[in-house]
């Protein structure tokens, strides 16, 4: 099993980063001084687990696909269309958002697998983010199963 977490800050418009502080001391988040608007800090992280079972290579997907963190997720799913992985799944059970960056890396994927004849199907899509696949049709291109289990139990039936 492979296992690669990123972790990012990023500034956001209203609040205070924990250890921004002016040169009184008064909290100023990104370094803001006194009387400039403040910024806090969100950590944006994405976790990519990937495993191999005897029909797939399965990645599980966890955290927030975007703009910063989807160039790890492109990574692994370029490595295995690179390899002609047969059939990747990818599991998006623990994904809390997704913007069109993270789309479009699982549908570069999607391309490249359908190059060599290979598979790319998406599991365990919370109702946010199938909301998305079905506002923007992606589902109409994806083979989509509930579970991983539901997939794998596909390639039998």
């Amino acid at each position: 099993m492979v296992k690669t977490v990123v972790i990012m800050e990023l500034p956001e418009e209203m609040g205070s980063h924990p250890e921004a502080r002016s040169e009184d001391g008064a909290s100023c988040a990104g370094g803001a001084r006194s009387g400039e608007r403040p910024r806090i800090w969100r950590v944006v992280s994405v976790e990519v687990e990937q495993r191999k079972t005897d029909q797939a290579v399965i990645l599980k997907v966890s955290g927030e696909v975007e703009m910063k963190t989807s160039p790890e997720l492109r990574r692994h799913l370029i490595a295995l269309a690179g390899e002609k992985t047969p059939w990747i799944i990818v599991n998006l059970e623990d994904v809390t958002y997704i913007d069109s960056s993270g789309l479009a890396t699982i549908v570069e994927c999607l391309q490249g697998a359908k190059k060599y004849s290979g598979r790319l199907s998406l599991t365990g899509m919370n109702e946010n983010i199938k909301d998305i696949f079905v506002m923007t049709r992606l589902d109409t291109i994806f083979e989509v199963f509930e579970t991983e289990e539901d997939a794998l139990a596909s390639e039998t039936a």
